[in-house]
C-alpha cells in the first residue's frame, strides 16, 4: 500500500489502490483505506478520505459531506459487525464520487429512519443518506457493502 500525500499514515492505516469496483475505465481516481475496526481508526480514515478528495479538487461541500458519511458508516461497521478491519473505497466516476464502506454484513436493508427520542443510536444511515445523493446496499463476492453516490 502506498501512502497518500497529506493523509495520516502509520501501522493502523493503509491507503492505496486495489478494490475493483467493476466500473472499468470510468474510474478517474480511486483509493482504498484499510484500518483496524476500532474507534481510534475513525479520525485517520476520515483524514485519508478528506486528503484524497482535496487532492482531486473536490468542492469543499463534497469533501465535508463525504467525510461525514464515511465517519457515520465506518462507525456502524465498528459497532454492529464482527470484522477486524474497516475497508473504505472512494473513487471518482465522471463528475460523481462513490464511497464504499465494507463490512456491512449485519445490515439486511437500508431503511434510514429518524431514531426515537432519547436514543443514542440509529442516526448513521439517516445522516449518510442526508449528505449523499444515493445510498444502497450491494453484495460483491459474498460481501455486503454500503455504497453512497455524491455528485460533485
Amino acid at each position: 500500500m502506498v501512502g497518500l500525500a497529506g493523509a495520516p499514515t502509520g501501522d493502523a492505516l493503509r491507503v492505496g489502490r486495489g478494490l475493483d469496483p467493476g466500473r472499468g475505465s470510468a474510474v478517474i481516481a480511486q483509493i482504498v483505506v484499510r484500518a483496524a475496526a476500532a474507534a481510534t481508526s475513525l479520525s485517520p480514515v476520515r483524514g485519508a478520505v478528506r486528503a484524497h478528495l482535496l487532492a482531486a479538487g473536490a468542492p469543499a461541500e463534497v469533501v465535508a459531506d463525504l467525510e461525514l458519511a464515511v465517519s457515520e458508516l465506518a462507525t456502524n461497521v465498528i459497532r454492529h459487525s464482527s470484522t477486524d478491519d474497516i475497508v473504505v473505497g472512494l473513487e471518482q466516476v465522471g463528475s460523481s464520487w462513490v464511497l464504499d464502506v465494507h463490512g456491512a454484513a449485519s445490515l439486511d436493508a437500508i431503511a434510514p429512519q429518524i431514531p426515537r427520542v432519547g436514543s443514542v443510536d440509529g442516526r448513521g444511515l439517516v445522516v449518510a443518506a442526508a449528505v449523499t445523493d444515493h445510498l444502497e446496499l450491494i453484495d460483491v463476492g459474498g460481501e455486503r457493502i454500503v455504497r453512497c453516490w455524491r455528485a460533485g
